[in-house]
């Protein structure tokens, strides 16, 4: 029997949800807040078509089937990053080699476990029990702020373990790119759909009874036999939900907190970072983390063979700090940043672009929210399962690859099966 679904949301979550949703041959309504689609993949592309870049989401790996998948079917296929295969991770201050304590660490993490919320520590309590020096763990802590975009102090313990256990793949995260605009990709999920994808239509209410739910925006209101609400967790809190759902959720919803990046890319006409002096040897530059500030890495973002990129990602306090200085000041900051670990050379760059990802009202911040320390450590848990014709779905909550456009289309498309399961058990 087809069912009409409310899905909130049109970044990758949602238009998964969606796409699901018709292969099921079911009818699903999708509300969008903003005036585009994609959620935290923004491309910029040229007026020629010939040139873009990535102000959101970006990197993958193969073992990220789904969204190689989708890009195929998008008419792309993937492409490495970087330059070179042998390029280290090296920390600015220095500089100097740091590729083999950052694997240590990474190693000791995979045998800590943190099973209840009563032995759960914050986050930087964790770097405590490694087996490595003072100088090591400021480098670990800055390195999470960036790439969890929250200060670690912030964030379970648990929380984050299960996140890494949550990541399947023995490959970097880093290693590929799709050759394409990855709006393309969220156009081709978003073209079945038509005119059931309304934009500018920020959810405000929704109520749930036993004949269906209610959707709520400033100017409308739909009736639907049920509703997945596709945007993260930290966003999901700000819609007034019925007695009974709020009483289900509310708790989960709130063990998150939200995170901040801003994003920089520089482009240049050659890649200088592949011969630079490091610890008095000649070598390439495949990463740079900062310690001062905290929370601060570049890696080299180039598509092998086509363009010579380096990208800033400005993580968690630093990057509230920042997003709250002008454009031109914050810029001028973060160059200065960049020639302190790569030279002069730096400041040679032929197009730069920047996109702050910091308290945004419909996608939150950041690459995801983080389960917050003194919560719940396994709020997924909850969320991930339909409730009085409910259902949650983003990246956050993913089963595999939290926090990447993978985990985002794997949520939707279980989010999606999962609440059709559940309805049909209702009318049984």
């Amino acid at each position: 029997m087809s069912k009409k679904i409310i899905v909130v949301g049109a970044g990758f979550s949602g238009l998964a949800a969606a796409h699901a949703l018709l292969e099921m041959g079911c009818e699903p309504i999708v509300l969008e807040a903003d005036s585009r689609i994609g959620g935290k993949v923004k491309s910029e592309v040229s007026d020629d078509g010939e040139r873009f870049v990535e102000r959101g989401a970006q990197i993958i790996n193969p073992d990220m089937t789904d969204i190689v998948q989708l890009a195929v079917k998008a008419g792309f296929s993937l492409i490495r990053t970087g330059v070179s295969d042998d390029g280290l991770l090296i920390q600015a201050s220095e500089p100097k080699v740091i590729e083999e304590q950052v694997e240590d660490h990474e190693e000791q993490l995979e045998y800590m476990q943190i099973e209840t919320e009563r032995d759960d520590i914050p986050l930087t309590d964790l770097y405590k029990r490694l087996d490595i020096k003072e100088k090591e763990k400021r480098v670990i802590s800055s390195m999470y702020g960036e790439e969890l975009n929250v200060e670690p102090h912030l964030v379970s313990a648990a929380g984050f373990l299960s996140m890494n256990d949550r990541y399947p793949s023995e490959k970097e995260d880093t290693t590929h790119q799709v050759n394409g605009p990855l709006t393309k990709l969220a156009e081709h999920l978003a073209a079945p759909l038509k005119d059931a994808l309304h934009m500018e239509q920020a959810v405000t209410e929704i109520n749930t009874s036993v004949g269906g739910v209610s959707v709520s925006t400033e100017s409308n209101t739909w009736d639907a036999d049920g509703v997945i609400i596709a945007v993260p967790p930290t966003v999901a809190a700000r819609i007034k939900l019925s007695e009974l759902a709020a009483k289900q959720y509310e708790e989960a919803l709130h063990s998150y907190v939200n995170g901040s990046i801003i994003k920089i890319t520089w482009e240049y006409n050659e890649a200088f970072w592949t011969q630079m002096e490091v610890e008095g040897e000649e070598t390439s530059v495949a990463e740079v983390i900062y310690t001062n500030p905290d929370g601060v890495n570049v890696i080299d973002s180039s598509m092998r063979g086509k363009n010579a990129r380096l990208t800033m990602f400005i993580g968690a306090a630093t990057a509230e700090s920042m997003a709250t200085e002008e454009e031109d000041r914050m810029l001028e900051e973060a160059e200065s940043w960049l020639t302190e670990a790569f030279g002069e050379a730096a400041a040679s760059y032929t197009s730069r672009t920047a996109e702050s990802w910091v308290h945004h009202p419909f996608c939150g911040g950041g690459y995801g929210d983080s389960i917050r320390y003194g919560h719940m450590i396994k709020p997924y848990m909850i969320l991930r399962e339909p409730h009085e014709g409910m259902v949650f779905a983003s990246s956050e909550l993913a089963e595999t690859y939290p926090h990447f456009m993978e985990g985002a289309l794997r949520a939707g498309r279980a989010a999606a099966g999962r609440l059709i399961v559940h309805l049909q058990e209702r009318t049984t």
